[in-house]
């Protein structure tokens, strides 16, 4: 009873982690913007998503990816589908990535948590200097605001990551 009530992305029952990521989505999609304002955006579900995908399988992976796109295209107002584009190349990649890399080290979860940030910001800007033809896009309110997303998230992925090494040695 008590693992019920310790968040993790991965928990060994997979009704369980589809729970913890509804909740943490709730959480950013609801209760973080109410605090924060539109000042800072805090993802936590990238982070979430990444250290999930990377303890399960391909076809887990891709039923977390969508109910975590499916959460935020819903609080979004960039084009549909992106977060689908974002989460469905992230497990993509994790998913034919994770098998030659020792998960027992710090350094694959780093890379891949970093990379998946990196990768779903790069995607948000590259869609919004597109659709706003490149150049009112850039100032620097929202280059901030990029800046304190990955400030945010990557250090609470490698958390989730230290969390998950730990279980791995146990």
């Amino acid at each position: 009873m008590p693992y019920l009530l310790r968040p993790r992305p991965n928990s060994g029952k997979f009704w369980l982690d589809v729970t913890w990521l509804i909740v943490i989505a709730c959480f950013q999609c609801s209760i973080l913007p109410s605090i924060t304002g539109s000042v800072i955006y805090i993802d936590l579900l990238t982070s979430w998503l990444t250290v999930s995908v990377i303890r399960q399988d391909l076809f887990r992976g891709f039923i977390l990816a969508a109910i975590t796109a499916l959460a935020l295209e819903t609080h979004s107002t960039l084009p549909a589908g992106i977060y689908f584009c974002i989460y469905g190349v992230i497990v993509a990649v994790v998913a034919n990535l994770k098998d030659p890399f020792s998960w027992m080290h710090n350094m694959p979860w780093s890379v891949s948590i970093i990379l998946a940030n990196l990768w779903a910001v790069v995607f948000e800007v590259i869609v919004l200097a597109i659709l706003n033809d490149g150049m009112p896009f850039f100032e620097w309110r929202i280059v901030l605001v990029y800046l304190s997303r990955l400030a945010f998230s990557i250090p609470f992925g490698l958390l989730l990551a230290q969390r998950e090494i730990k279980a791995l040695m146990q």
